[in-house]
Order: C-alpha cells, then structure tokens, then sequence
C-alpha cells in the first residue's frame, strides 16, 4: 500500500504520521532549547500551588508551601491581614465589652432611679415609716415593721438591721448614733408596747421591758421618752432615771410621744391621746422642776408635732395648724393653703412637721399630696417624691430634707426652691 493511499483510507494516520515527520525534522534542525521545557514545568507547577491554597480562614502549612513568586505572595499576605489583628488591639479571644454586638454591660444589681421633682432615693429599696437623724446630721435610721436600716455617713452607704417584734417602728438615737431606742408604732395599739434598745448602733438589741410609746435623743446617751406608766421622763443606762417629770395624765390619755427642743435640751414636752384622738400637750420648760399645759385654749387631735422656731412655736395636728411668734404667749391658727386637705375642719393626710435648720422654715408633709413650705400668709404647696410619704427630717446644718416611704428614703437638697 502506498504512502498515499494510507492517507485517503485512515486520515488520522496521516496526521501522526506527519507530526512524527516534523518532530524529527525540528531535531534535526537542531530547533529548541532545553530551558523551555522547564519554564513550562515551572509554570504548570505554580498553576498547581495556587488551586491548593487553602481559602482564607484556613492557614496553609508553612512547612509544605513553596518558595513564592512575587506573583503568589499577593493571596497569601491578604489571608494573613485578614486573620491577624493589628499591633496593639487584643484578639478575638478577648473582646473589649464596650464593643460587644450582643448587648449592654449588665446594670447594677440596685440601680439609682432618676430624681423625681428634685427628689433623690438615697438608701435602698425598703418601706419605711418612721426618720430619725441624730444632732450631727450623719446618722440616720428608718424604720419599718421589725427591721430598719442605717446611714453612719449622712446617707451615703447604708446597712441593715433587725430587732424583735414587728409592731416597732417609732425611733430615736442619741448624738453619734451610738444608742438606738425603737417604741411601738402608735399609742392606741392594744399590742405589746415594750421597746427594744441598742447600745453598739443597731447591732444588737435589748429588750427594756418598759411600754414606750415615743422618744427623742436628748444627749449623747440619754433619751427623753414617753412611758404609760410614767410619763414623761429620762432613759438613761438601760433604765429610767430622775423624778418622774410629767406624770401619767388621768382620763385616758395616754403618752404618745415625747419632744425636746433642740436650742434647750431642758425644754421637754409630752404629747398624750385619748381613745377618742384628741391631743393634750404639757411641757416642763426646765427639765423637770415643773410643768404647766401647753395650747391649753386650743383642741389639738390626733398626731401632734412641734416645731421650734427663734422666736416660736409651730404645732401641727390634724385639727390644723398654730402659730406664735413670741415664744407661747399667743397663738393663731393658719391653714391657709391647705384647703384641699380639710375634710370637714380636719387634716387627717398631715403626717409629719420639721424645721428647716437653714431659714427656719417650716415643712409641713402631707401623705398623699406633697408637702407645703410655710410663707407668712399662709402655706405654698410644693411637690414630693411622687409617693406616700410617711415621716420628714432635716439634715442639721444643711437645707436638706429627708423622706420615708413606701420605697425607700429620699433626700431634697434645696426645698426653698422647690416647684418653682
């Protein structure tokens, strides 16, 4: 068969045929060079290399990965940029919390709520129903029914504590804060009335085995309580001391409460009830020696307070409000301004009085409906804490006022300015 007609029958024949030719006449020709073949080894293997690197979350191993082409480092240098955080800033196994997606830092376990009508809660959440700061204005102890808590630091910290019974809520401390004597709640309470007593600031309590209805801190271990069986008189060293200074009134008035003015601890007074409500007031104006009826002419109900005013008197019942401006000699009612809490000529929603030590001016506190700061023709109405307040005291020293209530206590800083 000839070379053509092999051709015709099996073209593809003819095709090898004809490279094979050219292959060896290339060779003979001496065409070529050996270093192309290699080039095109080199670059089929780099070819080979960058379709095995591994994507950019998983490092390749540097122990297998070749020599790179600059060509080949630009994949490589980019994971690596990707994957290591810059000098300076931690790693992912230390997030920064202020720059955690998930949330917000967690809140405090008692976070401080906004000020409502300029009132600050100072101590923690509690329901309290009595105040007492002793004369240097850093102690403070509100009470509730069978526990209280206590401010060593004018209120900035507070600490809990406990005594037996949950009838006691009335509190008085002496200067320093070192005695705590708590009496029952109210004179009319056919409970046990027996008062419990402190002398290491409320961390443990003996019981007095004495029905106290009320007390004051009338020096720095001294106490000027209100007794049923005795009256007025002194608690002192765990009993009561010196004569019986206003004995137990007759026709069922019971002590109630006892007070002592601030500028004179020798001016005491005894505030008494009847079952019916009504109020009587006796004072002894010289620790003692005697004692004479105050606002004798005048019906006082329910709960009684007074505060001490320079050149006066302010007494607050729920029969309303008297003034005198001459140490007793004269009085004269003013309830102007508080019309909408009369209730047929009473003032059942008053529940507390203070004086405020810078001023001198006097704070009525209304329940359910604020409190109103005394002016000369009457009494301006200004908001509370937006809840039931139960008591008021002033921080000595300071124009600051004090509220228990259902939440907790809270502090006014300016009351002058209040609601304006």
């Amino acid at each position: 068969m000839t070379l053509e007609r092999l051709l015709c029958v099996r073209p593809w024949l003819a095709f090898v045929a004809l490279g094979l030719v050219g292959a060896m006449a290339l060779i003979a020709c001496g065409g070529g060079s050996d270093d192309e073949p290699e080039t095109e080894a080199q670059t089929t293997q780099t070819h080979i290399v960058e379709k095995q690197t591994p994507p950019a979350d998983e490092p390749a191993p540097q122990e297998t990965a070749p020599a790179p082409e600059p060509e080949a480092q630009t994949p490589q240098t980019h994971t690596v940029e990707d994957q290591t955080p810059p000098a300076g800033e931690p790693t992912t196994q230390e997030p920064v919390p202020a720059l955690d997606p998930v949330g917000p830092s967690p809140l405090p376990e008692e976070p401080v709520p906004e000020p409502v009508n300029g009132w600050l809660r100072i101590s923690p959440p509690g329901e309290f129903q009595d105040l007492a700061v002793d004369a240097t204005g850093s102690v403070i102890v509100a009470t509730g029914r069978g526990s209280g808590i206590i401010s060593r630091d004018a209120g900035a910290t507070w600490e809990q504590i406990d005594w037996p019974g949950d009838l006691r809520s009335r509190v008085a401390i002496t200067a320093g804060g070192g005695q705590i004597l708590v009496a029952a709640l109210s004179s009319l309470s056919n409970e046990d009335t027996t008062a419990v007593w402190s002398t290491d600031g409320g961390r443990t309590w003996i019981d007095t085995e004495l029905e106290i209805q009320g007390a004051v801190g009338a020096g720095a271990d001294a106490f000027a309580v209100a007794d049923l069986r005795n009256g007025l008189i002194t608690f002192s060293g765990g009993e009561l001391t010196g004569p019986v200074q206003i004995p137990r009134i007759e026709d069922n008035f019971d002590p109630s409460d006892a007070l002592v003015n601030p500028n004179n601890p020798n001016d005491r007074y005894l505030v008494s009830l009847s079952e019916g409500g009504t109020a009587m007031l006796r004072r002894t104006p010289d620790g003692g020696a005697t004692w004479a009826p105050f606002l004798a002419d005048f019906e006082t109900f329910g709960t009684t307070r007074i505060g001490f005013l320079p050149f006066g008197f302010v007494v607050m019942s729920w029969a309303g409000v008297l003034l005198s401006f001459d140490g007793g000699g004269t009085w004269f009612p003013q309830n102007a301004g508080l019309e909408t809490l009369d209730e047929d000529g009473f003032y059942f929603d008053l529940v507390d009085l203070v004086v405020i030590p810078l001023g001198n001016v006097p704070v009525l506190a209304s329940r359910e409906n604020g409190l109103f700061r005394f002016n000369p023709s009457g009494w301006d109405p200004f908001p509370g804490p937006g809840l039931a307040v139960e008591a008021i005291e002033a921080l000595p020293g300071t124009s600051a006022l004090l509220a228990a209530t259902a939440e907790g206590v809270f502090r006014l800083e300016n009351p002058a300015i209040a609601g304006e």
